[in-house]
């Protein structure tokens, strides 16, 4: 028996999700959208209320948060006065990320807005968060924080030439790039509250890759949901209503035992650290398996099993890195496997069929791209000259 339920549940949103954001994209625009709050009240805390500004991806639209935004206005709280639904002058000129975040810095002081939220999808993400950073360094607004929607905070594999070649923010969102890791020193050392949402099913952004750890307010995977099927999310939309509400809520900071420094016991950053990238090489290691078969090799996954073991003796074995940083430590493992010796398919095959199935469907990022996004996240943390032992 059918039932709308049923077909709602079975539904293949990665697919129909992006229909609807191509619709969207193709009646859009090209000025900015202001959404005003029918709910707004002013007070006393926030007397203009606070702003929300959207910031959309790569080649997307102001339509990108159309959806979102029409979603938001039925229950945004009080506090909120605007949704700012954002466009970008000069397209597709090759702009870098921080000249786009200069942008919007821009629209907020000539609205003269002293309280904002930000949101960025994919590439929109990282505008965001520049422009969150550049707006505390500057004093020209309070930012209660930032929604980071499928960002590639560690780089993504599809930033490839020729794009990044006559695109400053493709190479800025290169896997390993200078701009991502600076990007990502400033944000762990700010007070911003960063607020992540990953799609399951994304491709181009991996989880891995949508989240510093090290500052992360709040995080939600959103299952069944691809890059641009997301955007689109009822439930991406109830859980940002719920953060909008603690974010914009406004209290005095009461000091509590919690609020006490924490004593550090030297080297318990080292095996969290270990034993965390060795759960990921267990993920990583299941999505390979579930690759498309032409991609696969059985040498490459006989070595990330291998690595795994190595990355558990590690953990187990007091001294074993001697010194050794864990990305020296990985990468000769690699080399003597001869790990990144590609296949004809893989090398030909493997990025243009990713891009072409990844708006439609959870086919995973190549190893070589994982790894490289596992051994940033964690090589710094994992500086040291002993390993302790692991607490059984």
């Amino acid at each position: 028996m059918f039932s709308m339920q049923k077909i709602k549940n079975n539904q293949p949103i990665s697919w129909t999700g992006i229909v609807r954001h191509t619709c969207l994209w193709m009646l859009a625009g090209l000025s900015d959208q202001k959404l005003s709050n029918p709910n707004f009240q002013a007070s006393k805390a926030f007397p203009h209320g606070v702003a929300i500004y959207c910031v959309h991806g790569t080649a997307d639209r102001v339509s990108a948060f159309s959806l979102i935004g029409q979603r938001l206005l039925t229950d945004l709280p009080a506090s909120v006065s605007h949704v700012h639904l954002l466009s970008f002058s000069g397209p597709m000129t090759g702009h870098g990320i921080d000249e786009y975040a200069n942008q919007v810095l821009e629209k907020i002081a000539n609205n003269q807005d002293k309280h904002v939220l930000l949101m960025g999808h994919s590439r929109g993400g990282l505008i965001a968060a520049q422009c969150a950073l550049m707006l505390k360094r500057q004093g020209i607004a309070d930012v209660l924080g930032v929604f980071a929607i499928g960002s590639p905070f560690y780089g993504t594999h599809l930033a490839l030439p020729p794009l990044s070649w006559i695109s400053t923010s493709v190479a800025q969102m290169q896997l390993e790039s200078e701009y991502l890791k600076n990007l990502r020193t400033q944000i762990i050392s700010s007070d911003i509250k960063f607020c992540y949402i990953s799609a399951a099913n994304d491709a181009i952004v991996p989880l891995s890759s949508s989240f510093i750890i090290e500052k992360c307010y709040d995080k939600i995977v959103l299952e069944r949901h691809g890059h641009l099927s997301v955007m689109s999310s009822l439930k991406l939309v109830l859980y940002l209503l719920q953060k909008i509400a603690e974010l914009t809520a406004f209290s005095v900071p009461q000091l509590t035992l919690e609020d006490e420094p924490e004593e550090v016991v030297e080297g318990e950053g080292l095996s969290h650290a270990l034993i965390e990238f060795y759960y990921e090489m267990d993920v990583l290691i299941a999505e390979y398996k579930n690759q498309f078969k032409l991609l696969q090799s059985p040498q490459q996954l006989q070595t990330l099993v291998k690595l795994r073991s190595q990355i558990y003796a590690l953990i187990e074995t007091p001294n074993a890195l001697q010194g050794l940083s864990l990305k020296s430590y990985v990468e000769k493992i690699l080399a003597d496997d001869n790990f990144f010796a590609a296949s004809f398919a893989q090398r030909w095959l493997g990025a243009p069929f990713q891009y072409a199935a990844s708006f439609f469907n959870g086919i995973s990022p190549t190893p070589e791209t994982m790894l490289q996004i596992l051994i940033a996240k964690y090589d710094a943390k994992t500086m040291a000259t002993e390993a302790p032992q692991l607490v059984k």
